[in-house]
């Protein structure tokens, strides 16, 4: 109690603009209820009555020629960004002291992963909502943002992407364009919980959407919804899994030294990885309470109005048929579980997720300086908190 006082004592002016940025955001949610409402002179209306059933099937925005340029220019100032920021708070007497593997490391950790990272969070946007203004601003704020991490935010992202290729999908695709992006999605999975276990926190609500998916394709009877077509999609992935599973760990029998090619089917080597998968996964629990409140201490305009607008999205998505709602809710439920018992901060790309779809159904309604006024606030908000922290 006395910290938390103590706190407050000595950042009171961070914690009025935090009550201003709640009371915004209450305000914008109010005003952006009020906005769903039928149009006058328009059919919506039939919408409350004759309500569609809910469907992901083709519900995937392509990409096209002109997003080539916005997602090269927000994967271009990320770099810009962090390659700044980075060095201003880590390395404020400058990168030389570096030896040459140091600055790899840092290089591919915070330089290349966030900018990967960046631009397949604009794909994700961008197939989600279809906006390609909407996606290159949600990118923005999130490349300046840098109270998440690289790794975890670009893996979880990557694996979302290509579970929501997958589970919308037509629902008279075959079975092997299914398979594509299922195989494509296990494989950055089990990549990224090699690399960090917390991953396998989010990965049961990817579970959870896989399953919505097949849910909604039984309920409209389509072949790729089928018991068959789930076995058969089952057995892929565990075959799959085992053979990534191997690919991964050979790298690390070669430097204990096992006899290439010899060791795989050396029954020494699958025990190794049995033991190595065994200490991963009860690594995967590391409940981190305290990266949390300090992520929504520097992090207060994404926390509170993504929050807002996942609980907006969820409601939209019940009350419109819309499945894309209902996956933002189980994602985000997957982001915060993983950063509270994970120890893996990603929470500000599924907060600007949330963002991108409320700011999309307004400019659909016709709200266009609501939609497009709000994240340009948000951008500098966001600009403004990493200057002062910063510099």
């Amino acid at each position: 109690m006395g910290q938390s006082l103590l706190w407050v004592q000595q950042y009171w002016y961070w914690f009025l603009a935090m009550a201003v940025v709640a009371v915004f955001f209450i305000g914008y949610f109010i005003a952006y209820g009020r906005a769903q409402k039928p149009r006058n002179g328009t059919l919506e209306w039939i919408q409350q009555y004759d309500r569609p059933n809910f469907t992901l099937s083709s519900a995937k925005f392509a990409m096209t020629g002109g997003d080539i340029f916005p997602l090269f220019l927000a994967c271009v100032l990320t770099f810009m960004s962090w390659g700044i920021q980075i060095g201003t708070v880590l390395f404020p007497s400058g990168l030389g002291v570096l030896n040459q593997t140091e600055a790899i490391t840092l290089g591919v950790n915070y330089l290349l992963l966030p900018t990967l990272g960046i631009g397949v969070f604009y794909l994700l946007v961008k197939c989600l909502f279809g906006r390609s203004q909407i996606a290159f601003l949600c990118s923005m704020i999130l490349g300046l943002d840098v109270t998440w991490q690289p790794a975890v935010l670009f893996f979880t992202v990557l694996t979302t992407y290509f579970t929501y290729c997958h589970i919308t999908q037509d629902y008279h695709s075959s079975f092997w364009d299914m398979a594509g992006s299922f195989l494509l999605a296990e494989s950055f999975f089990l990549a990224a919980f090699y690399f960090d276990p917390c991953i396998l926190l989010y990965g049961v609500f990817l579970l959870i959407s896989l399953l919505l998916g097949f849910g909604l394709r039984f309920r409209a009877g389509a072949r790729t919804g089928t018991f068959g077509y789930g076995v058969k999609m089952l057995i892929l992935g565990v075959i799959w899994a085992f053979f990534m599973i191997c690919l991964l760990y050979i790298p690390a029998a070669v430097i204990l030294g096992y006899p290439w090619p010899e060791f795989l089917w050396s029954l020494d080597f699958y025990q190794m990885i049995a033991q190595r998968l065994g200490i991963q996964l009860a690594q995967a629990v590391r409940p981190s309470y305290s990266l949390l409140t300090t992520s929504v201490f520097y992090d207060w305009v994404l926390f509170f109005g993504g929050t807002l607008a996942v609980v907006a999205m969820v409601i939209a998505g019940i009350r419109r048929r819309k499945a894309q709602g209902i996956l933002i809710g189980i994602w985000y439920l997957g982001f915060f579980t993983m950063c509270i018992l994970g120890g893996g901060m990603a929470l500000p790309a599924i907060c600007l997720l949330a963002l991108a779809g409320v700011w999309t159904s307004l400019i659909e309604k016709g709200r266009w300086a609501m939609g497009y006024l709000c994240p340009l606030v948000v951008l500098v908000l966001v600009t403004a908190g990493v200057f002062y922290f910063t510099v």
